[in-house]
């Protein structure tokens, strides 16, 4: 059901831009400046009879530019049967034990949740797509609140999910968050149960937990330093005229096919990044076999990240 809901809004996520007070600027193809000169479009040069010299150049340079980001995902190697066996190395007990120790007691409905959410004393918080992941709209069986550890792991585990990316040359992704806290009438429905029956049957009832969907990742496009970076240094340093709009124009249409594209390769990213944390015990996975999700709990109670300096943190490596 999870990966229905996410297939049929795929689309629309990849200009998703969330709603709520701690969003990211909206993710739209990159469009010209007001004013701005020599930005035809490729179509428009070609029913003209020919495209300028900027254009040419953006093109070619955009060609170079995704040629190389493709063949740096080739040197990601996939997850291995090794790093997917201690993906599951916690299973539903320690999930249990865990969510129990860590979060809030179950609620029955999805009112007493926004009852506990409006009581003001942070008991729970709401989760809102941002720079890191994006919240599924079409969250059908779930709402996206969860205890303060939790959204500071989530914001540790992001950090250090697009550094490891970075630090493969690669452009930031974001992830899609598809079930995160369960009220006892959610997971009724969901088991087919009576409320009572279904009450602490799931780890998504207490606010710790939430299920990564791997099978697409979301190009965050407006916080890629690198995709136009060297591109933009070469034609300067040529003092050559460039249609700089058509070039990112370029980029973001194929990092976000490279998102479904080289998602076997952005997932394995996504798994040691888990399994670093999982190491750490801040963060518990397990990696499904059912569902394209991997399911994650809280391990300990996490503190907010630092603004600066984390210590996963790394400059982007050079061109």
């Amino acid at each position: 059901m999870r990966l229905a809901l996410v297939l049929a809004t795929a689309a629309a996520l990849l200009s998703f831009s969330g709603c709520g007070p701690a969003e990211s600027p909206s993710e739209e193809p990159p469009t010209a400046a007001p004013g701005a000169s020599d930005t035809t479009t490729p179509d428009t040069a070609s029913a003209a009879g020919e495209r300028s010299p900027a254009q040419r150049r953006a093109l070619r340079l955009a060609r170079r530019r995704i040629a190389r980001t493709d063949s740096l995902f080739q040197t990601v190697e996939p997850l291995t049967a090794a790093e997917k066996r201690r993906l599951r190395a916690y299973l539903q007990d320690t999930h249990m034990a865990r969510a129990r120790r860590l979060g809030i007691d179950p609620v029955r409905t999805r009112r007493a949740a926004a009852d506990l959410e409006n009581r003001g004393d942070s008991t729970v918080l709401r989760l809102y797509t941002n720079d890191y992941y994006i919240v599924d709209p079409a969250m059908g069986y779930a709402v996206p609140l969860v205890v303060p550890s939790t959204k500071h792991a989530l914001e540790r585990l992001g950090r250090r999910f697009q550094n490891h990316l970075r630090r493969h040359g690669l452009p930031p992704y974001r992830f899609i968050l598809t079930n995160i806290l369960r009220s006892g009438q959610d997971q009724a429905a969901i088991s087919g149960v009576s409320v009572n029956a279904a009450a602490g049957q799931s780890s998504h009832e207490y606010g710790t937990s939430f299920d990564i969907f791997y099978e697409w990742f979301h190009y965050a496009a407006v916080h890629d330093t690198l995709a136009t970076g060297a591109a933009l240094d070469s034609a300067q340093a040529q003092a050559k005229p460039l249609d700089e709009t058509l070039l990112r124009r370029q980029l973001y249409e194929a990092y976000v096919d490279f998102g479904e594209k080289h998602a076997r390769k952005i997932k394995a990213v996504m798994g040691r990044s888990l399994l670093e944390m999982q190491d750490e015990e801040r963060l518990l996975s397990i990696y499904e076999r059912q569902e394209p999700v991997i399911h994650v709990t809280l391990g300990r109670r996490v503190e907010p990240p630092a603004p600066k300096n984390d210590s996963t943190s790394a400059p982007p490596p050079p061109g």
